[in-house]
C-alpha cells in the first residue's frame, strides 16, 4: 500500500458501508467497480487493490494492439507498436489510482473511436456512447486527452495538404454532435464537484497570473541539483530516456511518412496523429509557464502512446529495408539497430519504473510496521499537542484509511487526518546546528514522527546532500536530548514527545 491508494481504499470502504460515494469524489467508477467485485467475490480488499491494476496493465497490451492495428496499415507494424508499449512507458503499473487505471484503458477507447470513425455500424456507435458516458467518471484528465487527440486528428485530416489526399469523408461518420456531447458531458461532470474551483483558479494563473511558473521552480531545482554535484543530463536520460527516444523517432518518421503518402494514402491515419502529438507537447510547455493544478508531465503518457505507433512504423520500415537490401552488412546493421532500440528502451523503462536510488527517489510504499505505528499514534495522541513529521509522513493518507476502517465519524476523521496532513516539517538537522536541544527550537509541546525512510533518505538516496539536511549524528543527538522522550518505537515508525524549554522550566 502507498499514499494515494490508502485514500482510495477509504473511499471504497465508505461506498460499501454507506451505499453512496462522497460528494467530493469526482472519479467514482473505479471505486464502485471494486465494491461490486468485493460483493461478488471473497477476495481481500488489500489484495484486490493490487490485482486490479495488474490486470489493467496486462490488458493494456491487447488494447494497444487493437488501437495500433486500426491506425497502421500492416499487422507487423501493429505488433512492433505493441512491443514498444511494453517497454514500461506507462509508469508505475501496480498503482491503484483512477487516473492510472483510466490511462491503461485509453488505447481501448481510441480503438473504439477509430472504428466508429471509419465504419458505418450502429454497434460501434452504441459502444462508443457507453464508453464516452463512463470514461469521464473514471478520471477527467484522460477524457480531456481523448478529446484533444480525436478532435485534432479530425481537424488536421480536413486540412488540404499539397500532394496529400485526405480522407475527410471517412471521418464524417463520427458526428460532431457525439464529440460535442463528450466535451459537454466531461465539463458538466467535473463542474459538479468542488475540484472545479481549483480548475478555474488554475486557468486564471495559466492565462493571467505569470508571477508563479513551474518553469521557475524547475530552473531552481536544476540549479540546486547541479550545485550539489548531480548531473541533470544523466538524470534526464535515466528517467525520460525511453520517452525521449520515442519522440525522436516520431520526428524522424515525418519525412518517411510524407514520402510514402504520395504513393499510399492509407498511411494518412498515422500522419495526422502529428497534430495531437505536437499540440500535447505544446500544452505541456504552456503548463510549465504557469502554476496549473497538476503536473504537466501527467500528459506525457498520452504523448508516449501516440509515439509508440510511430515506433512500430519505424521498426517495420527498417526491417523492410533490411529484407530488400542486397547489402548483407546493411541488413544486419538495421536489424541489430531495431533490436538494440527495443532492448535499450526496455532496460531504461525497467530501471526507472519503480523508485530507487538509481532515479533518486525513495519508495512510496507504506510498510506494515508504519501502519502499526500510525494506528498506535491515532489511538494515543493528545489533540492539544502539535505534530512535526519527517519528509515521508506515513501517517498522512494511511491515517484516513485506518480511521475509515475503525468507523470513525466523518468530523473526527477529517480533524485527525488534517492534523497529520498539515503537520509542521522538521527543521534541518533537527535544529541542532543552531541549538543544543530541540526544546530551544519548539515553542509548544510537539510529537515528532520519524519513519525509517526518513533515516535512509540521505544515506541511500541523496548521500551527497546529507550534510545540509540530516546526518546520522543528528539522529544520535535525538537519543541524547533530554527534552525528547521516546513514546513509541518499532524500528520503522518512531514517535517522540518534545517538551519545550518553557514547560521544562516550571
Amino acid at each position: 500500500m502507498y499514499g494515494d491508494a490508502a485514500s482510495h481504499l477509504s473511499n471504497i470502504i465508505r461506498i460499501q458501508v454507506n451505499g453512496y460515494f462522497d460528494n467530493y469524489l469526482f472519479y467514482p467508477i473505479a471505486h464502485i467497480y471494486i465494491v461490486e467485485l468485493l460483493e461478488i467475490t471473497s477476495i481481500n480488499l488489500i489484495l484486490l487493490h493490487k490485482l486490479v491494476p495488474l490486470i489493467f496493465g496486462i490488458l493494456q497490451v491487447p488494447f494497444m494492439y487493437l488501437f495500433a492495428k486500426s491506425v497502421l496499415n500492416s499487422k507487423y507494424q501493429a505488433i512492433f507498436a505493441t512491443i514498444a508499449v511494453t517497454t514500461f512507458v506507462s509508469g508505475w503499473y501496480i498503482s491503484f489510482t483512477p487516473n492510472h487505471l483510466s490511462n491503461l484503458l485509453l488505447p481501448l477507447i481510441c480503438f473504439v473511436l477509430v472504428k466508429n470513425i471509419s465504419k458505418k455500424d450502429v454497434n460501434w456507435e452504441i459502444i462508443t456512447i457507453i464508453l464516452l458516458v463512463l470514461y469521464p467518471t473514471f478520471h477527467v484528465v484522460p477524457s480531456l486527452a481523448i478529446v484533444t487527440i480525436i478532435s485534432l486528428w479530425i481537424f488536421f485530416n480536413k486540412i488540404k495538404f499539397k500532394d496529400i489526399q485526405t480522407n475527410s469523408h471517412g471521418f464524417s461518420n463520427l458526428k460532431s454532435s457525439l464529440l460535442i456531447f463528450f466535451v459537454v458531458w466531461s465539463l458538466f461532470w467535473i463542474s459538479s464537484f468542488e475540484v472545479w474551483d481549483n480548475v478555474i483558479r488554475s486557468m486564471y494563473t495559466l492565462f493571467l497570473d505569470h508571477n508563479t511558473m513551474r518553469l521557475n521552480i524547475l530552473e531552481d531545482q536544476i540549479y540546486n541539483a547541479q550545485s550539489k554535484g548531480y548531473s541533470v543530463m544523466i538524470y534526464f536520460i535515466k528517467v525520460m530516456g525511453t520517452t525521449f527516444i520515442d519522440i525522436s523517432i516520431a520526428v524522424i518518421c515525418a519525412p518517411i511518412i510524407l514520402k510514402k503518402l504520395k504513393r499510399d494514402q492509407r498511411i494518412n491515419k498515422l500522419f495526422f496523429l502529428y497534430g495531437p502529438l505536437f499540440v500535447l507537447l505544446g500544452i505541456i510547455s504552456i503548463f510549465y509557464l504557469s502554476d496549473f493544478g497538476f503536473g504537466p508531465l501527467r500528459l506525457l503518457y498520452y504523448v508516449a502512446i501516440i509515439c509508440t505507433l510511430f515506433v512500430g512504423f519505424f521498426i517495420h520500415y527498417l526491417i523492410e529495408i533490411a529484407q530488400n537490401s542486397d547489402n548483407k552488412y546493411l541488413a544486419k546493421s538495421l536489424v541489430l539497430l531495431s533490436i538494440l532500440f527495443l532492448v535499450s528502451s526496455t532496460f531504461l523503462g525497467i530501471f526507472s519504473l519503480y523508485p530507487s536510488p538509481y532515479t533518486l527517489t525513495s519508495s512510496y510504499q507504506t510498510t506494515k510496521f508504519e501502519i502499526y505505528g500510525t494506528d498506535w499514534f491515532l489511538n494515543h495522541e493528545s489533540h492539544d499537542v502539535d505534530i512535526s513529521s519527517g519528509h515521508y509522513n506515513p501517517s498522512n493518507r494511511v491515517s484516513e484509511y485506518l480511521l475509515t476502517v475503525k468507523g470513525v465519524d466523518i468530523q473526527t476523521r477529517i480533524k485527525k487526518y488534517q492534523r497529520i496532513r498539515y503537520s509542521k516539517p522538521i527543521q534541518l538537522h533537527f535544529g541542532y546546528d543552531l541549538n543544543s536541544s530541540m526544546s530551544d527550537y519548539y515553542e509548544e509541546r510537539t510529537y515528532l514522527l520519524i519513519s525509517k525512510k526518513d533515516r535512509l533518505l540521505y544515506t541511500d538516496v541523496y548521500p551527497e546532500i546529507q550534510d545540509i539536511r540530516w546526518t546520522e549524528s543528528d539522529y544520535e543527538k535525538i537519543e541524547n536530548d533530554t527534552a525528547v522522550n521516546k513514546v513509541y518505537l518499532n524500528g520503522e515508525f518512531d514517535t517522540y514527545y518534545i517538551t519545550p524549554h518553557s514547560d521544562r522550566s516550571h
